[in-house]
């Protein structure tokens, strides 16, 4: 079995925004479980996960093809939005149209 299991369907580098710190693996975030009516903070490695969320059964294809497709997704995309959370705004009509692909 693959070794990766705490699939985000969140993804970490969006949470950690939500952080006061945003200091990587120790960003916390505060939470709101609605089901048992209780708040508290916990890591962003914590939140919006599923374990195996993404993995898949298809012949062929590694369990975590759709995780690992995901987590490239995600590393392109994160460097842009830290730029536009850094300028406060979209730095130009050139960034906000710029594809990642």
């Amino acid at each position: 079995m693959a070794g990766k299991a705490n699939h985000h369907f969140i993804p970490q580098f969006y949470l950690r925004n939500f952080s006061p710190a945003g200091d990587g693996r120790k960003a916390k975030v505060f939470c709101f479980d609605q089901s048992t009516r209780k708040s508290f903070e916990t890591l962003v490695r914590n939140v919006g996960s599923r374990r195996h969320f993404f993995r898949i059964d298809v012949e062929g294809y590694d369990p975590n093809h759709v995780e690992d497709g995901m987590a490239e997704i995600e590393g392109e995309i994160s460097v842009h939005l830290a730029e536009v959370i850094e300028a406060n705004s979209f730095p130009s009509d050139a960034h906000f149209l710029r594809s990642c692909f």
